[in-house]
């Protein structure tokens, strides 16, 4: 919400969230990294944006405060260097500081440090009509039908739908909702647009049990949907998707294991990445191998430098899917760096994907046996679990 507002005031912004890695929650070296970040963004016309640096935040007591030393009809914050090293940095008469805490950890943080901000809390609802809250409750409402329908009916899935949308709660339907509001689209055409991105995130599973669990009876509008603008996706193979790939960041969910090599990887054909990607081309990144945000960097800085390089897979377990946004707007603020420098060609596009490996029980030996359905059906099911573990995006 905060940087789409920015975005539309053409504000320039720096947001810095909290590096989630094991090694970095107690290092020094990784408060100093940020808090020279910071002075940098304080002397310019810029909006910073802070989340989950509580390390970093004491440091930054005086910027806070607004206890500023004027020198020169200009003011200048002490900054904490460490426990015995202060620097006194120049603060631009427009620089803003915004630090964002989530609403269910406000709670974790001290009244002293609240009571140095204004506060105030921040919803979609806030920049929605009612009709347009009420019509993303609806969907969302929808949604969830989907999701707590097949477990009752196929006890042989022994998994939880909702897990798989990792993604999908109110907030997040109704920010994406916004932001079709701001791109003028009408509010008749929400529902398609919602379920055109949420159907290419269904297992092969579900599409294909829908008519069976009931949604479809139910809610056949709905089903038709999902079925149509599923089949417009790619769900086979990772590489079929990178060769129709359109979009420079892109998520691909998956139950397959997300630690093949890439040289499993065809050859392929992408116009928008400049023609023919081979192995070379490509970097491989596992989050899992990094304790330590430098690490990472080291590994992102070389994708970045090295001109021939083009696609980064960057590789995300089912229980380091917390560091999506994380890595996210770390890339971002790397774009912006290499931006800034001109050390990136403007014609150099290099593009992003995060494999995101899902985990589920897929047990089959009682699938017959909880269908109550014909022989036809029962053949087009066998012929479907010997492909249940194609790549699902």
């Amino acid at each position: 919400m905060l940087t789409s507002i920015l975005k539309k005031k053409n504000k320039e912004y720096n947001y810095y969230k909290g590096s989630p890695f094991e090694d970095d929650l107690k290092s020094e070296e990784y408060i100093l990294k940020i808090l020279n970040k910071v002075q940098l963004d304080m002397e310019q016309d810029k909006v910073l944006i802070l989340n989950n640096l509580g390390t970093v935040y004491p440091g930054l007591y005086d910027l806070f405060n607004q206890n500023f030393t004027k020198t020169m009809g200009k003011n200048y914050a002490r900054i904490a260097l460490g426990y015995t090293t202060n620097a006194y940095s120049f603060v631009n008469d427009k620089f803003r500081c915004i630090v964002n805490v989530e609403q269910d950890k406000i709670n974790n943080e001290e009244p002293p440090f609240l009571n140095r901000f204004e506060k105030h809390v921040l919803s979609f609802e806030n920049l929605l009509t009612n009709d347009e809250i009420k019509e993303s409750e609806s969907i969302y409402n929808k949604l969830l039908e989907l999701t707590e329908n097949e477990d009752k009916i196929f006890k042989a899935f022994n998994y939880n739908l909702q897990e798989i949308f990792i993604n999908l709660d109110k907030e997040e339907l109704k920010g994406y909702i916004y932001q079709l509001k701001e791109n003028g689209i009408k509010s008749d055409d929400f529902t398609n647009k919602v379920l055109e991105k949420i159907s290419l995130l269904l297992p092969q599973d579900i599409i294909l049990f829908l008519k069976y669990c009931g949604f479809q009876a139910k809610s056949p509008e709905y089903s038709n949907k999902i079925l149509a603008y599923y089949k417009k996706g790619e769900h086979t193979n990772l590489s079929k998707f990178l060769k129709q790939m359109n979009n420079m960041k892109n998520v691909v969910y998956t139950f397959s294991d997300i630690f093949t090599k890439i040289e499993k990887i065809d050859n392929f054909t992408n116009d928008m990445l400049g023609g023919t990607i081979k192995l070379d081309n490509i970097s491989d990144i596992e989050i899992g191998l990094f304790t330590s945000e430098n690490k990472f960097e080291e590994q992102l800085d070389e994708f970045f430098s090295e001109k021939d390089k083009k696609l980064c897979l960057i590789k995300f377990n089912y229980n380091e899917r917390h560091f999506l946004n994380y890595v996210k707007f770390f890339i971002e603020n790397k774009e912006k760096e290499n931006k800034l420098n001109d050390k990136k060609d403007q014609n150099d596009k290099k593009a992003f994907v995060f494999i995101v490996k899902l985990d589920r029980y897929f047990d089959s030996s009682n699938l017959n046996n909880n269908l109550k359905i014909g022989e036809d059906e029962k053949e087009e099911m066998k012929k479907y679990n010997e492909t249940i573990s194609l790549t699902s995006i």
